[in-house]
């Protein structure tokens, strides 16, 4: 008799030896394992071998194999805010546990009451918590280049798509005492809440856009034009001056170019003056930026 082994592992990829065998033979396990239809990925815990690499057929196996939650960069990719999981899941487990991280998953140790999400019916931690986690592991990897980079654009995006808020990361942090890179998580969130919508904006209020002297520049500022209303990266509205940083993919997009030069000529019509900065320009003359912005605030606000 042929036997689907797809729907055998019932559609997840991965199955124990002994839920499978409820089904088939012993010695039809032990004959697709010998033909490479089957795998061992890890005690007791096989999956289908043309799909040993997929990232959530493992993330499956872990599971079955460590009776986990499914934590750090691996629930972030079930929550939908990373593309895709990495190869080795990570795992939580309670302490005492005897587990240890090896070829197969990343296992983590922690006590906590919160109960699992299931999502594509795997435990997984929520998304506060997969965030702070993901942050303070990679913040322990300091030889991994742009480790910051990456969890913060983890952090912008899960607050941008709504499915976090910047209050209550902060709040969840507030309870981490020992959380490596803390304080640059709560500055980042402080700086996510007034307004910074990508990484380009929270380094252009880091170096360019607190400025001696000058206010605050407001960020994501509302401006209504016949056409409808617009914002602003970044304005100072007693003099009308708006602030647009231009991510590294704006020279490429022909069509956002166009659409900003329209935009700037009707916020000129109203009144604005719009001072729109490259990314190679912010990361390689932040002074000249900030002189820039300076020198325009002090002349319309002298103007007439």
């Amino acid at each position: 008799m042929a036997h689907d082994l797809e729907i055998l592992l019932a559609g997840s990829g991965a199955s124990r030896i002994t839920d499978l065998t409820t089904w088939v033979s012993q010695r039809s396990v032990r004959t697709w394992l010998g033909q490479g239809r089957l795998v061992r990925l890890h005690p007791g815990v096989i999956a289908l071998g043309r799909r040993r690499d997929d990232w959530l057929v493992r993330a499956h196996a872990a599971v079955l194999y460590t009776n986990g939650v499914l934590s750090h960069s691996t629930a972030l990719a079930l929550w939908g805010v990373i593309a895709q999981g990495p190869t080795r899941p990570h795992v939580s487990v309670p302490p005492g546990r005897g587990l240890r991280s090896g070829p197969g998953p990343v296992v983590h140790r922690r006590t906590t009451d919160e109960r699992p999400f299931d999502i594509a019916g795997l435990p997984v931690t929520s998304i506060d918590a997969a965030l702070v986690d993901t942050w303070s592991l990679l913040n322990r990897r300091v030889a991994h280049p742009g480790s910051i980079q990456i969890a913060r654009a983890a952090v912008i995006t899960a607050v941008r798509s709504g499915r976090t808020a910047a209050g209550r990361l902060t709040e969840l942090v507030s309870t981490r005492a020992n959380l490596a890179g803390r304080s640059e998580l709560r500055e980042s969130l402080d700086l996510i809440a007034g307004g910074c919508h990508s990484e380009l904006e929270i380094w252009g209020v880091r170096r360019v856009l607190i400025i001696d002297g000058l206010p605050r520049p407001l960020q994501q500022y509302r401006v209504e034009l016949q056409s409808g209303p617009v914002h602003l990266d970044a304005a100072l509205p007693d003099v009308q001056l708006g602030i647009e940083l231009d991510g590294a993919a704006f020279h490429g997009n022909r069509g956002a170019r166009e659409r900003d030069i329209a935009r700037d000529a009707a916020l000129a019509a109203a009144g604005w003056l719009i001072l729109r900065f490259s990314y190679r320009r912010l990361t390689s003359d932040p002074l000249g930026c900030r002189r820039d912005i300076q020198q325009a605030y002090h002349r319309r606000l002298n103007r007439g």
